[in-house]
């Protein structure tokens, strides 16, 4: 005897349980708890700066300066997805594999920086770092390098 099959529909599946994470983003962005100084001496949660804000940044000659941040690129609060974890220094920070990143070379006392993707950091490769006692900028040796989950995700401009 042989088996009747039934060509009705399929029993709709339950619903989910959680909506799904926007897609990745396109630009390189930082996750919704890396921080930045502004100004003023304070510190601001990624997540939480905006247009017209000074944050820290670093010019093609290693100098300090604060850059005005005048666009976001990429404002995704709701992401969750996978971040390359990166420590140096005892400093963390994570950022999608597609944020640029300026690399040191390791034999050179110059600010001489190149860039590559976060996705190709690799442990005992070398970054600029600003130290908060001397306010300068000194080379630092990645010491760890990881893939990790995280949330948010922000691209800001200046």
């Amino acid at each position: 005897m042989e088996a009747a099959y039934s060509l009705s529909k399929p029993p709709t599946p339950p619903p989910p349980t959680e909506s799904p994470s926007p897609e990745p983003p396109e630009e390189g962005c930082f996750s919704a708890k890396a921080t930045v100084q502004l100004e003023d001496g304070s510190f601001k949660l990624m997540k939480d700066v905006g247009i017209k804000d000074k944050v820290l940044a670093v010019d093609k000659q290693g100098k300090q300066l604060f850059s005005e941040i005048v666009l976001l690129m990429d404002v995704v609060p709701d992401y969750v997805g996978e971040f390359v974890a990166i420590e140096a220094g005892g400093r963390h920070l994570h950022l999608t594999p597609a944020h640029l990143l300026f690399i040191a070379g390791s034999d050179s006392s110059s600010f001489d920086p190149v860039s590559i993707f976060a996705g190709q950091v690799k442990k005992g490769q070398y970054v600029h770092v600003v130290e908060p006692v001397n306010g300068g900028v000194e080379k630092v040796r990645i010491e760890k390098v990881c893939r990790v989950q995280d949330h948010g995700a922000y691209a800001p401009l200046t």
